[in-house]
């Protein structure tokens, strides 16, 4: 029985030693870490104080839009790579749920103050 077990294991050394077995995608994104609430609010976030500067103050500087169009199109590539590449899938928690949620009204009010 040991000398059973002594050749499976030498079988399984040599084997192990050649092939790594490689990951599925669903067993890949698994292994991510989770893209939390708290991380959803400080991306919207970000995008929702830039496009207050923009209607606040685009009147007195108008190279801030210039500046506030190329942080737009930066975040969003680099929020793209991240969902795709480094977070697993969220859950949808609302199928009624349609564009941005709340944050409509905040940037209805942002705009009714600039």
């Amino acid at each position: 029985l040991w000398l059973e077990d002594r050749s499976l294991w030498q079988k399984a050394e040599e084997t192990r030693a050649t092939t790594i077995p490689t990951r599925s995608y669903p067993e890949e994104q698994a292994k991510y870490a989770a893209f939390e609430d708290e991380e959803q609010i400080e991306t919207m976030l970000q995008l929702v104080l830039s496009l207050g500067f923009v209607l606040l103050f685009a009147c007195v500087a108008p190279m801030i839009v210039i500046v506030v169009f190329v942080v737009f199109v930066v975040q969003l590539r680099a929020s793209s790579w991240f969902l795709t590449n480094a977070v697993k899938r969220n859950f949808p928690r609302q199928a009624s749920m349609n564009g941005i949620g709340a944050w409509a009204e905040v940037v209805g009010l942002v705009m009714v103050l600039g």
